[in-house]
């Protein structure tokens, strides 16, 4: 009995039980036609979670199915009109946060009536072994080691038209051992990071509709929709200096903090591999919300009564800052024109008394032809203005713009001078011809700009200084996004000493 073949795209990816236990296999059975994805050696239909070989498959061309009443037996051979055949199977671990550690394949074989059959197993898309007429022996495969995408290709191939290779032969009074078999132990990858903390296992749902079951009972204002946040377990949460397991607690807070939305922790578990499985709930946050803001889950220490962030991960699309041209006029302004508002700059104004020697990032120096040449301009508040400028005008000479400036926040200062009764005898001599603006002084903003600008300006270009995020933790914040009402779970690698960004 024959049936046709079929074309699938189907890819393979771990359940949570098998991303919490960090392994996964992948069964076969030609009697049942059935994919089995359970760990336990128990084979039956109830148990099946694929019928269908072209269903499971990620192609297949040239293959049939056959069964043989009176051998009961099944197997996989080319199609009459077929010279060549083949079948591919992919398995995915990138989505999770994992890699192969150990691979053991199964495929059975037979060529006793002539023809060809291989096995081709490729991981990550480049480094790939053959094999040729795999028979019914179980073949390590250590070239996959540290692979998040692994494909399995078998090609069976005629040499006469008399030719039949036999592929993933069985016989149904042996149901038990399926003739494709694929035995997978996953690990952590911690190539990117010399030093890190351990291991969290972190679910993440996101709903734009409907109130949920969470933890927090806060009603929030403004757009419906939920984030859900799993908490699932830890891995290696050692004290590298005591050797001794953290007492840990992992607090999740929405990012930009909302008052609205407080900072949720779990119970503390004094344990190398602790397991919560506490789940979340943040209400009021729709999907442009989570586009623009992030998640920061921090990992705390209460041994001692405190809280002492160990360290953390934070969950983002980094966004980057708009891109914003500037010029001077021929006053000495600088200005900015912004890709919203071609035709409308933000005016700059200008500063005394700062030496050349203390321009960084986006202060600029006005054309010497310009009355104001030799001066540093700062714009008012834009997309790209710091926390530490407020709406302030610098000085009297500087208040002709009609616009309201910007300035550092800097504590007011009055020196004291001898003749002032409060004067201390210890107090410093100012000269007369020292600026009596000591706000605009260049000591003073030197010592400011020598501190802030270079950080302000030039240590990052996202929006924000917290969008941080690199590898799993954007791919996971995106698979959320894009999977809208389901659980992704992803292990993620603790950074130490997180700067909080949430509390």
């Amino acid at each position: 009995m024959a049936e046709t073949s079929l074309m699938s795209a189907h890819t393979f990816q771990p359940s949570l039980q098998d991303i919490s236990l960090k392994r996964f296999r992948l069964r076969y059975s030609v009697v049942s036609d059935c994919y089995y994805l359970h760990w336990d050696n128990n084979v039956c239909p109830q148990l099946a979670k694929i019928e269908g070989l072209a269903n499971g498959s990620m192609s297949m061309t040239g293959l049939t199915r056959y069964t043989n009443e009176e051998s009961k037996t099944a197997y996989l051979g080319l199609s009459e009109e077929s010279t060549s055949g083949e079948v591919q199977w992919k398995l995915d671990f990138s989505h999770c946060g994992l890699a192969v550690r150990t691979m053991t394949l199964r495929a059975v074989s037979d060529v006793g009536n002539g023809g060809i059959v291989t096995c081709r197993i490729t991981g990550d898309g480049s480094s790939s072994a053959v094999f040729s007429d795999p028979g019914d022996q179980a073949i390590e495969v250590p070239h996959v080691t540290g692979k998040k995408i692994v494909t399995i290709g078998v090609h069976l191939w005629r040499t006469t038209e008399w030719n039949t290779p036999i592929f993933l032969q069985e016989s149904s009074l042996a149901m038990g051992q399926c003739p494709l078999d694929v035995i997978i132990e996953l690990m952590v990858v911690h190539s990117d990071m010399q030093h890190f903390v351990g291991d969290l296992l972190l679910g993440l749902k996101f709903s734009s509709g409907g109130t949920g079951d969470g933890c927090s009972d806060v009603s929030a204002p403004g757009p419906v929709g939920q984030l859900q946040v799993h908490v699932v377990e830890g891995a290696g949460l050692v004290d590298m200096e005591t050797h001794k397991p953290f007492n840990a607690c992992i607090k999740c807070g929405i990012l930009p903090a909302q008052n609205h939305l407080a900072t949720l922790q779990t119970s503390p578990r004094n344990n190398t591999y602790p397991t919560w499985s506490k789940e979340f709930t943040f209400p009021g946050l729709d999907r442009a919300a989570l586009q623009n803001g992030g998640l920061e889950v921090l990992l705390t220490d209460h041994r001692f009564f405190h809280n002492d962030v160990i360290g953390g991960i934070r969950l983002s699309i980094p966004q980057k800052k708009p891109t914003i041209t500037s010029q001077i006029n021929t006053d000495g302004l600088l200005c900015l024109n912004s890709p919203s508002s071609p035709s409308s700059p933000m005016a700059f104004t200008t500063f005394p008394h700062l030496p050349l020697s203390q321009l960084r990032g986006e202060w600029l120096l006005t054309p010497p032809e310009s009355p104001n040449a030799g001066k540093i301009g700062l714009g008012k508040r834009s997309p790209l203005a710091s926390p530490l400028m407020s709406p302030r005008s610098f000085s009297k000479s500087s208040s002709t713009s009609s616009s309201p400036m910007c300035s550092p926040k800097l504590a007011p200062f009055s020196p004291k001078t001898l003749s002032s009764p409060k004067a201390s005898p210890r107090s410093p001599k100012i000269s007369q011809d020292s600026p009596r603006s000591p706000r605009f002084t260049s000591r003073l903003f030197s010592n400011w700009t020598s501190r802030s600008a270079s950080s302000i300006f030039t240590d990052t270009d996202t929006l924000h200084w917290w969008m941080d995020s690199s590898g799993t933790e954007v791919h996971h914040w995106q698979d959320m996004l894009d999977g809208e009402g389901e659980w992704v779970y992803c292990w993620h690698t603790l950074r130490p000493k997180l700067q909080t960004a949430s509390t």
